[in-house]
């Protein structure tokens, strides 16, 4: 008896450490994400209580599937719609959320129709490359958020100016992170943060709320508010059509390949249907694209149901918990220093995990140069370029060195409207 007893401590101890590093690790998200979507026109008060309804929904519905996946938007993917669909392009917020229910209904129907099974639309250096592609981005973005890389008329970049403020305590951060991961500490990436940001609070650059709790508000003003019919700008309708494309990639690539990692044997066909659920979900609730989020893996496990669902109900009372915090969030991302660390050390971990998966690939001549290309794209934060010229390096390669077999009847076809878009279309 005793000793059932102690083996469920230990069960519960274990999932509490798993689960709350799997949230923590994430936290970036929760800091950044509703201050990006406010950029682009969105209330933040709505903003961030859509985000943490969507992310209580969704990691629900994987407990539900006996997997504790971690339910989130991607932060590569949210400043690529938000800086370059709707800021850059033109696209609206409530477009865009349109566009999002669209290309996850169609990626949902897919995932149940037969038909679906025939259609190849990435091959499998793509499969890699693109979660490459966006840790490549988490780094950038994270450096370009401490100041540490601004833009210059004379080079791609140059370093920031290190009397900044927000500069030299990203500096500090990013030293604190690396000294974490050289001594092995576990959950490097959410102590260096903390100690940044507790850094930045005793300098005043951000101060702790009266009220640091309140009751989630401002729903009313982002759900609902998907309309495809707003007046679009030139262009506009190709930009959607590529956009609502490279949604359902990459939507499909990325969370596949973040499950993929923490459940080895996850039903593929299943999750992503769900996945594919979710964003429609999440659409109409006001929250822009959700995916498996990487610190997934931390959450893995053996197959043990029991353990799958002590783990998922510790990360959604956390989520409960971070609901009527956004005050404190708020506070904290006026001055995002401590996500700096964070998002770099995010993207280091994703590519830690992601490199060694290359050695199971077939490279051949044109698999090394559509990876080159895709990553090298990684610097326009474009994932409809970085995507689409990957497809179509990769498939005229395949034609010319005689591989015309390897190429399935799906990518010729997504190949010819990436192409139709560089034609007809502003990048």
């Amino acid at each position: 008896m005793m000793k059932g007893k102690c083996l469920l401590t230990a069960g519960w101890r274990e999932a509490l450490l798993k689960g709350t590093w799997s949230v923590a690790a994430m936290l970036p998200v929760f800091l950044l994400a509703p201050l990006l979507w406010q950029q682009a026109g969105m209330p933040y008060p709505g903003a961030y209580t859509a985000l943490m309804l969507t992310a209580v929904l969704g990691t629900g519905c994987m407990a539900w599937l006996g997997r504790p996946l971690l339910v989130l938007p991607s932060l590569s993917l949210t400043v690529w719609l938000v800086w370059l669909v709707m800021l850059a392009g033109g696209l609206n917020w409530q477009f865009v959320l349109s566009v999002q229910a669209i290309a996850a209904g169609v990626g949902l129907l897919l995932c149940c129709l037969p038909v679906g099974r025939r259609l190849t639309l990435l091959p499998p250096v793509l499969h890699w490359a693109m979660p490459v592609c966006l840790a490549l981005m988490l780094l950038l973005f994270g450096l370009v958020q401490g100041r540490l890389l601004i833009h210059s008329p004379w080079a791609v970049t140059m370093l920031g100016d290190f009397h900044d403020p927000m500069a030299y305590l990203a500096v500090c951060g990013l030293v604190i992170l690396a000294v974490l991961y050289l001594r092995r500490v576990q959950g490097a990436v959410l102590w260096s943060g903390l100690v940044t940001g507790g850094l930045a609070l005793m300098e005043g650059f951000w101060e702790w709320p009266d009220a640091p709790l309140l009751f989630p508000e401002g729903l009313d003003r982002v759900a609902l508010m998907l309309n495809p019919w707003l007046p679009l700008p030139d262009g506009g309708m190709s930009l959607a059509v590529m956009t609502g494309l490279a949604l359902l990639l990459v939507l499909g690539s990325y969370s596949w390949s973040a499950g993929i990692a923490a459940w080895p044997d996850m039903p593929q066909r299943r999750t992503l249907a769900v996945l594919y659920a979710i964003n429609v979900g999440a659409a109409f609730l006001g929250c822009l694209p959700v995916t498996v989020a990487p610190s997934s893996a931390i959450s893995a496990g053996e197959g043990d149901r029991l353990q799958s669902r002590r783990i998922a109900l510790v990360m959604l009372a956390w989520l409960g918990l971070l609901l009527a915090c956004e005050p404190i969030v708020k506070r904290m991302a006026d001055f995002p220093v401590m996500a700096v660390p964070m998002l770099v050390g995010t993207g280091f971990c994703l590519l830690l995990r992601e490199l060694p998966q290359a050695r199971g690939l077939t490279w051949q001549r044109t698999e090394v140069l559509t990876a080159a290309i895709t990553l090298l794209l990684a610097l326009s934060w474009n994932v409809t370029a970085a995507l689409g010229t990957g497809l179509l390096v990769w498939v005229v390669g395949q034609l010319l060195s005689g591989q015309q077999a390897r190429v399935t009847w799906s990518q010729r076809l997504a190949a010819l409207v990436y192409l139709a878009y560089l034609f007809f279309a502003p990048l």
